[in-house]
């Protein structure tokens, strides 16, 4: 088997790490690229599943298990940044439209509507109630 053919194998792997996000599949494309190393240097096919094995065994059992802990674990239960703005209270900075305005929270600038459907000036203080999608779902406070 052509070092290439390992090479494609490692960059199929990466592509479908990106889509997955297991942690799994970027560790079995260097054990690939460990393959084609190994091919490059001219051993056999042998060589090249038994380094592409070991490698890929090495990394799951030792590296995968920091990954996952380090990428997912961290981060749960742990609001978003639009999550962690509920609550939180700003200003109506610009009237965009009847039902559309800019509030700025916490020094940013974000979409937001009414709540109750009420036209905000600008400079009408607000709290933020809810967040659907990149808009905040504001109320007027006093």
């Amino acid at each position: 088997m052509a070092w290439q053919v390992w090479v494609a194998i490692a960059i199929a792997l990466i592509v479908a790490e990106i889509f997955s996000l297991t942690f799994y599949l970027i560790l079995f494309a260097i054990g690939a690229f460990g393959a084609a190393l190994v091919q490059a240097l001219g051993l056999s096919l042998s060589y090249q599943v038994g380094i592409f094995v070991v490698i890929s065994i090495i990394l799951a059992v030792f590296v995968q298990p920091i990954l996952k802990r380090t990428f997912v674990l961290n981060h749960q239960g742990r609001l978003s940044n639009a999550e962690a703005l509920v609550g939180q209270r700003g200003y109506v900075t610009g009237e965009v439209t009847v039902d559309r305005v800019l509030v700025k929270v916490n020094g940013e600038t974000w979409s937001a509507r009414s709540l109750d459907g009420q036209t905000l000036a600008p400079g009408t203080p607000v709290q933020v109630v809810r967040v659907e999608g990149a808009t905040l779902l504001v109320k007027r406070v006093q």
